[in-house]
């Protein structure tokens, strides 16, 4: 497989996706800031801590980032989502304590948007 580039703009929600390359561990969600090329690094905000974080490149040579526009219900656990929505096929959920997890999570009923019922 070969290198995949990813357009990143500034406030794109990314998260790490190895440990050792910041302070912030992986998994750890932040807002794209930039690119410092005078470090060959990203510097990104941590949305929680309010601090800037800088990402590094790995033994690889790649910036071990995704984008992250969606995330699983698994990774929302013991989150709680102030401005997202779930958008959810309750029609395909056969796992109640997954359906609780998710709805959980938000803070008003007009976070929730159902595909299927």
């Amino acid at each position: 497989m070969g290198t995949t580039y990813v357009d990143v703009n500034v406030g794109s929600p990314i998260f790490i996706i190895q440990n050792g390359v910041s302070l912030a561990s992986n998994d750890t969600p932040l807002m794209f800031k930039n690119y410092n090329a005078e470090q060959d690094c990203i510097e990104c905000m941590d949305p929680v801590k309010k601090v800037m974080i800088q990402v590094q490149r790995n033994l690889k040579g790649e910036l071990p980032i995704v984008v992250g526009f969606a995330r699983t219900i698994h990774k929302f656990q013991g989150d709680t989502m102030d401005d997202d929505a779930i958008a959810m096929n309750f029609n395909g959920s056969r796992d109640l304590n997954l359906v609780y997890t998710a709805l959980s999570r938000v803070k008003s009923m007009n976070q929730i948007v159902a595909l299927e019922l």
